[in-house]
This record gives structure tokens, sequence and C-alpha cells, in this order.
């Protein structure tokens, strides 16, 4: 089970509680009881996504939370993930490992991957966007694919344009476009009062003063 560690707001995380309401979500007859018999059990497998996302006043709080959680069931198995810049090796009874850069072959069998339809097979479109790739001028993006995250943005921003930016900046700014306006489109579809006059460039601005927002928050 996945838990955002960003959605526990307060300085208690109460784990037990958010496990219950995914059950509940899930439509589990007793998510309680059933949360506590699995807990109990060691039949569980939490996923505790993004310790870096946690409010910096509230971090330390967070790790001694979760490892009081993990002492008190500790025949579950838990994995927490945070950005190696950000981790300051606090956890006891966990394994550190670290997410290895793809290598070529992992890379070119990504965009396979992501190009998986019809369309794009008949196209040949994942073909094209690996060799476009290893051209000399495409180094940068070469470098940046090397990044599970930053290929799926090389990915998004290939699908639209057909080509690679030649620094990382360029590739936010185009990824972002391309997620909004995809985001957009599915609005046209599904018309809605809210959305009128909220156009692709609104939204850049609403999410910069957003991601400005939370950076404060975090220092």
């Amino acid at each position: 089970m996945l838990l955002e560690l960003k959605n526990f707001t307060s300085d208690e995380m109460r784990i037990e509680a958010a496990i219950a309401q995914e059950f509940a979500i899930c439509s589990i007859p007793s998510p309680e009881t059933v949360t506590t018999r699995l807990l109990e059990d060691g039949k569980l497998l939490l996923l505790l996504d993004g310790l870096d996302e946690v409010p910096t006043k509230n971090v330390d709080a967070a790790i001694r939370q979760i490892q009081n959680f993990v002492d008190q069931y500790d025949k579950n198995r838990f994995i927490a993930s945070c950005r190696i810049a950000a981790y300051r090796n606090s956890f006891r009874r966990f394994s550190d490992v670290a997410m290895a850069d793809f290598n070529q072959e992992q890379i070119k069998q990504f965009i396979l991957n992501w190009f998986y339809s019809d369309a794009d097979r008949e196209a040949g479109t994942a073909l094209k966007c690996w060799n476009l790739l290893q051209k000399s001028e495409n180094r940068a993006a070469r470098e940046l694919a090397q990044s599970p995250l930053l290929l799926t943005l090389l990915c998004l921003v290939y699908h639209g344009s057909q080509n690679f930016p030649q620094n990382r900046s360029v590739l936010y700014r185009k990824a972002l476009r391309v997620l909004l306006e995809e985001s957009a489109a599915e609005k046209r579809i599904f018309p809605d009062e809210i959305y009128q006059g909220l156009s692709t460039e609104l939204e850049e601005v609403l999410l910069s003063e957003i991601a400005y927002t939370r950076l404060v928050d975090l220092d």
C-alpha cells in the first residue's frame, strides 16, 4: 500500500488511520478491523513515499513516528523513499538503497515501452525517438535520460514536438506545458464553469506561486 507522506499535514502521523482510509476507499468492510488484523499478522507491504516532501519543521517528528510504527508492527515490510539530497541517514532497521541511473539498454527499452500504441508502432515513433537521442547535438538530453523521471519528461516532450530541448530548464518548461495542455483537453471534453477563463498560461503562473509557497514552507 502506498502512503504519500506529504498528505500528513500535522505533527501527528496517524499511519494506521491512513491505511484504514485506503481500505475504506476500496469499499472493504470494517476497514479499521481489517487494518489492525493485517498489521498484527504482518501481511502488509507499506510504501512510505516522499519523506523529503514533509515540511522541515515536522521531519524529526515524522521519522520518530515512522520508527515507532515499524517497531510496533515489525512483522510487516516497509519501504520509505526520499531524494538522496534530502536524506539524512535517520532510519534504523532500514537498509539504504539508492536508485541507479538507467544504462543505454534500459533507456531504449523504456522508450519502446512508452510509445506502445498501434499508431506509434506503425509510425516507428520509439525508434525515431531513440535514434534522435543518439545524435551528438542531443548529448544533454541523453545525459538527462539516465534518470527515469527525466526520461519520462523527455518522452512527453518528444511526443509533443518530435524534438529534444538543449537544457534542463527548457525540458521542464516544455514538459509542464505538455501536461497542462493535455489536462486542458480533458476539461474541454468535460466542460465545467470552474475552468472558464483558466488558460494554460494562467495555470503556469498559479503553479509557480504554489511551488514557491511550498518551497518556503519546506525551508
